[in-house]
């Protein structure tokens, strides 16, 4: 378990600052919905085929990690897109909250579900959800904007990113 959970949190401290920096850019929250099964579908053809190993799964979490360091960075910028300016704090903070109680709440659910389907039948309800959600990202049309610093390549848009906090005693 501290292998796995090292697999998970590595890519997040490694990636998701720049992540950000990428997310603004980009805008990949749509992407990052798809690219996130495909991990998971690797692990629901290696389970059902009987060779999932130890080796599998970090490597998977690893990978499903890298992308997925990038979310709530995407799913925040959208906010900006999507929520009148006046109500832009509290659609965070709303955000926040939904993001930490799925966090907590989702692992007794998944303790729940592996007792009624089965950790094959939790495999494939995950990555079915994650496509239904990419699909109905899709349904999302955005204004389109141009980036914030379109002139600086992606290290010098992290090192003003860095400048600006480290400036900023909130």
């Amino acid at each position: 378990m501290g292998i796995l959970g090292f697999c998970e949190a590595a890519p997040r401290l490694l990636f998701g600052a720049v992540g950000g920096v990428i997310v603004d850019r980009l805008r990949l929250l749509t992407g990052i919905q798809f690219l996130c099964c495909l991990p998971v579908l690797g692990l629901v053809v290696l389970y059902f085929t009987g060779n999932l190993a130890f080796w599998h799964m970090a490597l998977l979490e690893t990978l499903w990690a890298t992308i997925r360091s990038m979310n709530p960075t995407a799913g925040q910028s959208m906010l900006r897109d999507l929520v009148p300016q006046a109500e832009l704090m509290s659609a965070v903070s709303l955000y926040s909250i939904g993001f930490n109680f799925a966090r907590i709440v989702g692992p007794s659910i998944g303790g729940v579900l592996i007792l009624w389907i089965g950790v094959g039948g939790c495999l494939v309800f995950y990555a079915v959800s994650l496509l239904i959600s990419g699909v109905e990202l899709l349904g999302i049309r955005l204004a389109t904007r141009a980036p914030g610093n379109a002139g600086e390549n992606v290290l010098q848009e992290f090192l003003t990113g860095v400048r600006y906090m480290s400036h900023r005693r909130r």
